[in-house]
């Protein structure tokens, strides 16, 4: 359906539809998030032809967190650390495969909290595509959700370390990351764990 906005006394007013009911049976794009382009041809004539369009957008119009691929959830576990040791708390990672097909979506990190009791500062990395000493992960909703968590504590090594904090040893703190669609922002493609 497209639609324009009529200002605040009419709201959106459909001009087209395209009734595909049970005529579609394949998905028609592989990527549902793609953006949108206008393109005019032309098959004959000498005359020019001129395409002028202003913006447009699309997506659903629904309730937040109604489309399950776009539910957030949260995890969280704690370890004890031995000092000196850089030690797995937590992984997330983005299946490659989803209820038999290819997942193209990109993950990110909306938020993380941490905190420390000990004797000594704590250093937090975020770690996308580091190596586990061993894993054991498990999906968030089998039926709903491309994450899958693993929360074995086991060593870690390599990968690209983004956002590092230090606590110190009895803190806590709340960083609220960048949206998805800032640069700086922690995301990771299918097959990819942070």
């Amino acid at each position: 359906m497209f639609e324009v906005w009529g200002g605040l006394s009419n709201g959106w007013v459909p001009f087209h539809v395209f009734d595909k009911t049970n005529q579609i049976t394949t998905s028609e794009i592989s990527v549902p998030n793609l953006p949108v382009a206008s393109k005019v041809g032309k098959t004959s004539g000498t005359k020019t032809i001129t395409l002028r369009h202003g913006c447009f957008g699309g997506g659903t119009i629904a309730l937040p967190n109604t489309d399950p691929a776009a539910r957030p959830f949260s995890e969280s576990n704690s370890v004890t650390i031995d000092a000196d040791t850089k030690t797995n708390i937590l992984t997330l990672k983005s299946k490659s495969q989803f209820q038999s097909k290819t997942n193209r979506i990109r993950a990110f990190l909306r938020m993380m909290t941490m905190s420390t009791e000990g004797n000594k500062p704590v250093q937090f990395d975020i770690i996308r595509n580091g190596t586990l000493g061993s894993s054991s992960f498990s999906d968030v909703d089998s039926n709903n959700s491309v994450m899958q968590i693993d929360t074995t504590k086991t060593a870690v090594s390599g990968g690209d370390s983004l956002h590092p904090s230090q606590l110190q040893k009895t803190a806590s703190a709340l960083h609220h990351l960048p949206g998805p669609l800032d640069p700086a922002a922690v995301t990771w493609d299918p097959g990819e764990q942070i």
